[in-house]
């Protein structure tokens, strides 16, 4: 990721000018949300014309405007606090599947902010499934 606030999610990845798969254009756009800023779309507009591509940044707006803080230099997990939510960020920047879990704290409700996936009321520590290589989840608990 060369620019934190450019999405690209329609165009061509990688020196292989591979098209997106699906883990990598969530992984993209979890790293924008991660970042709470200014969002920049780097994608060529004739590139956007797919359903997929118009859902993912819809849901990116508006920018929540508070970056994640990460738990140490791998940013595997980072975490904001924005109203009463806490995005819980899990990326596996790996070409292996990688485990992933987080301490939710208090009882909250979490769901997936992609998927919308309801992971039920949690406590404690919240074990994910494995993360494919190179994508990422964004869990919200409030």
């Amino acid at each position: 990721v060369l620019d934190p606030d450019c999405l690209t999610i329609a165009g061509a990845f990688e020196k292989e000018k591979l098209p997106p798969t699906p883990e990598m254009r969530i992984f993209r756009a979890s790293v924008i949300h991660a970042c709470g800023g200014m969002m920049i779309s780097g994608d060529r507009t004739d590139q956007l014309n797919d359903p997929d591509s118009a859902a993912i940044m819809r849901k990116l707006l508006p920018v929540t405007g508070t970056s994640a803080a990460f738990d140490d230099f791998t940013f595997s997990h980072g975490v904001s606090k924005v109203g009463g939510k806490r995005y819980h960020y899990l990326f596996n920047w790996t070409d292996l599947p990688a485990d992933r879990s987080f301490e939710v704290g208090a009882a909250a409700s979490c769901t997936d902010f992609w998927t919308g996936q309801d992971l039920g009321r949690q406590t404690g520590k919240l074990q994910l499934p494995p993360l494919p290589p190179r994508s990422a989840r964004i869990i919200v608990c409030e």
